[in-house]
């Protein structure tokens, strides 16, 4: 995969970084990997809810900072964490932005080919389709053949995490997390401002190299887990009151992630609990109230099944606005069984606010 679609990092910063970690080149990249490895994709269908749906019990924690990704035993739990995704997967991942999604690739360099991969897919079979047409055969049988001896043709493989304004959640496993770049501020260290975000384009070298952490290779996964990823679209571009409508169109995108990530678990490991780590989630860039936000992921994680959601707060504001999701979850979900449209309304009804963005 990383020799036959290295991933393009086209920003000077990130090549840095990469050379620092050692892994600017694919053979460097290679060695983080046996030949055994395997980084399993899949992309998943909207998930139907009913008009009554049950809830489940499920762990909440919160912790006040960026993601971790903490060693756990795979052999009684399995652990996803959200990624903030476009709607094309990684599709900026090469260039000089440093938000949530960007930082994620560039810990884990394989992202960066397997979007490649898939990418190099999609033209192939998009000239393959043309060339077909233009050619006066039967163009249908064709391709049908051709998808036949190469199920990766199959249209619904691609990049998109929506698709006809449809949550088309990704998930991919066995990412390993070469390094870390720290995004706080610290003024002793250079960081007046922090890196995150378009922070990182202005910074140093120097300032950026302080703040790297590069972890050894760790191929037999001693001392770090390898990292399973949720990819899913937030909707952005709304202004001033949510309605029921669009609350419902986010829960139902949330719980589509969330019960692909129980579903995988249970075919890796039958017997493993599902654990998700996730955050403010499309309150950024996309400008998305964080309360609700925070909320509707809340209540998508009991009805999925999850067990354990650990919610990453970035600060102490983002605590604050958590806490107080949390309480309205518990004062909108009273019993096991709920109508999901009530759910909604009650929601719609409290009258939450579209923010702006924060231009990350």
């Amino acid at each position: 995969l990383v020799r036959d679609h290295f991933p393009a990092f086209r920003c000077p910063k990130k090549q840095f970084v990469l050379e620092q970690a050692g892994v600017a080149t694919a053979e460097g990249l290679a060695q983080c990997y046996s030949t055994s490895d395997l980084i399993v994709f899949t992309r998943w269908n909207t998930a139907v809810l009913p008009e009554d749906v049950e809830f489940h019990s499920c762990e909440h924690e919160y912790v006040q900072g960026i993601f971790t990704y903490p060693m756990y035993n795979a052999s009684e739990t399995i652990h996803w964490h959200l990624n903030f995704a476009n709607r094309d997967l990684f599709v900026a991942y090469g260039g000089s932005l440093y938000a949530q999604d960007e930082m994620q690739v560039l810990e884990h360099p394989i992202l960066g080919s397997v979007r490649e991969k898939i990418a190099a897919i999609g033209k192939e079979r998009m000239s393959f389709i043309v060339s077909t047409i233009n050619s006066g055969v039967d163009a249908e049988v064709m391709i049908e053949r051709k998808i036949q001896e190469n199920p990766d043709w199959e249209r619904g493989f691609n990049t998109y995490t929506m698709e006809n304004n449809t949550a088309t959640p990704i998930l991919i496993q066995g990412a390993d997390r070469k390094l870390v770049v720290a995004v706080d501020r610290n003024l002793r260290q250079g960081r007046e401002d922090g890196l995150y975000g378009n922070q990182f384009a202005r910074a140093s070298t120097g300032t950026i190299k302080k703040a790297l952490t590069v972890f050894p290779d760790d191929v037999s996964c001693e001392q770090r887990q390898r990292t399973n990823l949720i990819a899913m679209e937030a909707p952005t571009g709304g202004y001033g009151k949510y309605n029921s409508r669009t609350i419902l169109a986010i829960l139902q995108t949330a719980v589509s992630g969330f019960q692909a990530a129980v579903i995988q678990t249970r075919k890796t490991n039958d017997s493993a609990d599902c654990v998700i780590h996730t955050g403010h989630w499309g309150t950024g860039a996309y400008g998305g109230n964080r309360v609700l936000m925070a909320t509707l992921q809340l209540i998508a994680a009991e009805i999925a099944g999850v067990r354990k959601l650990v919610f990453y707060t970035f600060d102490s504001a983002g605590t604050r606005e958590y806490k107080k999701a949390l309480d309205i979850k518990s004062t909108i979900v009273t019993s096991e069984l709920m109508n999901i449209y009530i759910i909604a309304n009650k929601l719609g009804q409290a009258g939450f606010n579209w923010g702006f963005s924060d231009g990350n």
